[in-house]
């Protein structure tokens, strides 16, 4: 492990930057093995990984660092389109980084044969190695923020300004005891003197008052503005693109999709989209869980593609965006769909509907049935999908984080998953209701409207009291009563 600490957390950050971006050029080079462009970047990156290395005495990654560049040099010297083997061996290449670079930042042995780049000559006809398992699951933590020195400079200024108002506070506050001691030697002199003689006292008291009442009126005005603007820089350097964790899951995908044979394309989209540190952090499993689904269940076979008048290779699709008061994250693919059949029966079984009312239920409130408490149909778990576990754990992750999950579906056209979820979890946002001579804060994520009704609007029904609302029957309750 690399002993200077200012030196192993620099290395840490720079390396896990240079790792990604490699497999990012990999994985473009496998999709496009006749274009050369990725080389160019990808040796660069390479370059520097070295060059970083080399610095903090790390001469093993340096070596294999080494060894990838040449191999991929070969490869953008041929006129042949990069061999499968050969770029095996290079993501094997990239995975001993990795471990090395743990090894470097975290001390634990990484136990890399540093020959294992020394290949045979690969030949069109020898066989690609096959391929590894989806990348291990586990907390997901982001340890280190990278922010814009412009963002840090202005936090500092405003951080300045907090500390000039905190004088000027203090100034304040003497002029304050200096107008009590006026007051106190007033009211001695008050009892032993004529109305005359302590009137001209008052006036100054007066005056003096007012000059604290106008400074204190003006110092929190600037100093609300002041905590303010720190407050909303603090909230925002907490922000980080999905970018960030959208990195995780092309490897992930590609390795899937070799090992249960099918051909897929993995997409991303508004990786630019920021979300709070934390919701980065804790959708890693949610999503991973929904894109192995996507892959193991959702897409078909090409053989079955081509039979559905289908292109072989699937596409699953993921992205984030930012509304007004949300972030939305959606997974979706081209595949077979939801069978709506195969849940009506699995929750029949398992007793989350009756027989009798499984046939009425439809759209909407069926497919939630899949994110219930141990729900489950061959379609939903296996031992690469769900490892055992349900989408039940998806809905539970992300509404631990204040949102919402709901499942879209085409049958023999592809099925997406929605997620929304709040911006940041640093400020709670809520709506404000007087009940009686009480308020009440509502968390605004269970608020699904809010509307005015006049009392002649309510009428009665079944006992109680009811408004028309959509043009549905909808009963009410005064909070006041409750």
């Amino acid at each position: 492990m690399i002993q200077d600490k200012e030196l192993r957390e620099l290395f840490k950050v720079e390396s896990e930057e240079y790792l990604n971006a490699i497999e990012a050029h990999l994985l473009a080079i496998e999709k496009r093995p006749f274009d050369k462009a990725p080389f160019e970047e990808l040796h660069r990156q390479l370059h520097s990984l070295k060059g970083s290395a080399r610095i903090v005495g790390e001469d093993k990654i340096e070596l294999i660092a080494h060894q990838v560049e040449e191999m991929a040099s070969a490869a953008r010297k041929s006129e042949e389109p990069v061999n499968p083997r050969r770029l095996a061996l290079i993501f094997k290449g990239l995975d001993a980084m990795r471990a090395l670079t743990r090894e470097a930042v975290g001390g634990a042995s990484a136990n890399v044969d540093l020959n294992l780049l020394h290949e045979s000559s690969p030949g069109p006809e020898a066989a690609p190695p096959r391929p590894e398992e989806p990348s291990p699951e586990g907390v997901y933590r982001i340890e280190t923020i990278r922010v814009e020195t412009h963002r840090l400079d202005t936090l500092l200024t405003h951080a300045g300004e907090l500390v000039v108002m905190q004088t000027r506070l203090t100034r304040l506050q003497e002029m304050m005891d200096a107008a009590l001691a006026t007051m106190e030697s007033l009211n001695r002199r008050a009892a032993a003197v004529a109305r005359r003689e302590h009137h001209a006292p008052y006036a100054a008291l007066e005056a003096r008052f007012t000059r604290i009442r106008d400074t204190l009126r003006d110092d929190n005005s600037y100093f609300d503005f002041i905590a303010s603007a720190l407050d909303e820089g603090v909230r925002e350097a907490r922000l980080l693109p999905f970018s960030t964790l959208f990195g995780l899951f092309p490897r992930m995908a590609r390795d899937l999709a070799h090992a249960h044979g099918k051909e897929v394309s993995f997409e991303t989209m508004g990786g630019d989209t920021k979300a709070d540190k934390r919701i980065i952090e804790e959708m890693k499993d949610p999503l991973m869980h929904i894109i192995r689904n996507a892959i193991d269940h959702g897409v078909e076979p090409p053989d079955e593609r081509v039979k559905a008048g289908k292109p072989r290779e699937g596409t699953v699709r993921l992205s984030a965006a930012r509304t007004e008061t949300n972030i939305v994250i959606e997974v979706s693919d081209d595949g077979r769909g939801l069978d709506e059949n195969s849940i009506r029966k699995a929750a029949v079984k398992q007793k989350l509907l009756r027989e009798s009312e499984a046939a009425s239920v439809t759209g909407l409130e069926l497919r939630q049935l899949i994110f219930g408490s141990g729900f489950s149909t061959a379609r939903f778990v296996t031992d690469v999908s769900g490892r055992g576990v349900g989408l039940d754990v998806v809905k539970r992750k992300v509404e631990n984080l204040k949102g919402s999950v709901e499942a879209r579906s085409t049958p023999g056209a592809g099925c997406v998953f929605s997620i929304k979820l709040p911006v940041t979890l640093a400020v709670a946002r809520v709506l404000i209701v007087l009940a009686g001579a009480r308020k009440y804060a509502i968390p605004s994520e269970h608020v699904e409207t809010s509307i005015r009704v006049r009392r002649g609007d309510i009428f009665p029904m079944e006992g109680g009291e009811t408004i028309l609302f959509q043009g549905k029957s909808v009963s009410v309750k005064a909070l006041a009563s409750r």
